[in-house]
């Protein structure tokens, strides 16, 4: 049995000997001492002859995928789903997010932008974890919780950020445990203070770093939330009063190690 803990939610996985060691490359941050009455409860197999994954979550039907990648992005996909109903206090980002000192920042970015390998390269330079894809934020007070499993990535990082030989590695994903990040985890919970749009252009012969205005911050955060619907006039204040509390900034790169040093030259005289 394992337990995860995420935005004061526990999460129960019965699961064989496969299934366990998978997630716990993924999910090793979340752990939490087991207790009764969890929230959500799952079971999880792995048959060897068929070479298949299933997932049941209590009170909904078994899913069965043939590969290593489906059943880590479903998983994640169904527990993300299973959170936000129960937190529909929370606003839910499509986000990493990280700590450095006093300060807190989002890495905002569709597929493909370079917002997991920023993350990872980040872990190199001092900040500390709180998640890769999602970012819950308390609407009263700007805080983010955090949500450290594995930070996922598509391509391998280049260097001097190559993936650890722990890494999981999928047909389509590469999994970096949260024990190699050099900087940590944090724990609990801290106020946003900056976020960055970034975007990976292989043309980009410099780090262009643009702040942006609260309107324009407002509409990429509503279009990277995940349950807009469950909050007041669907979402668009909460969004709205997201960017209002941050310094926002687009980031545009391909050099991923000096937009590493350009974010923190950018919030170092926050300190």
């Amino acid at each position: 049995m394992l337990q995860l803990h995420v935005a004061n939610i526990a999460i129960n996985i019965s699961a064989d000997e496969h299934t366990s060691a998978m997630l716990t490359k993924n999910y090793s941050g979340l752990f939490h001492t087991a207790t009764s009455g969890a929230q959500i409860d799952y079971s999880t197999s792995y048959q060897t002859d068929s070479g298949h994954y299933h997932i049941t979550r209590a009170g909904n039907e078994t899913y069965s995928y043939d590969n290593t990648a489906d059943f880590i992005y479903f998983f994640e996909k169904d527990l993300t789903l299973e959170l936000q109903k129960l937190r529909p206090d929370l606003f839910f980002l499509h986000s990493a997010a990280l700590t450095f000192n006093t300060k807190t920042i989002l890495i905002i970015g569709h597929s493909g932008a370079g917002k997991s390998t920023t993350s990872w390269a980040l872990t190199h330079h001092g900040f500390e974890y709180f998640s890769d894809e999602l970012s819950p934020i308390d609407l009263n007070n700007m805080h983010v919780t955090g949500y450290p499993h594995a930070i996922c990535v598509k391509q391998d990082p280049p260097a001097p950020f190559l993936l650890p030989q722990t890494a999981m590695v999928t047909s389509r994903t590469k999994h970096i445990p949260v024990e190699n990040l050099a900087a940590g985890v944090a724990v609990g919970t801290a106020k946003i203070t900056h976020i960055f749009f970034v975007h990976y252009k292989p043309e980009q012969h410099e780090v262009s770093i643009q702040a942006i205005s609260p309107a324009l911050a407002s509409a990429k955060i509503y279009a990277n939330a995940l349950n807009q619907l469950c909050h007041e006039k669907s979402g668009l204040p909460a969004a709205t009063k997201i960017a209002r509390a941050c310094d926002s900034y687009t980031l545009e790169f391909n050099n991923v190690e000096q937009a590493c040093l350009e974010i923190r030259q950018l919030i170092r005289p926050y300190i």
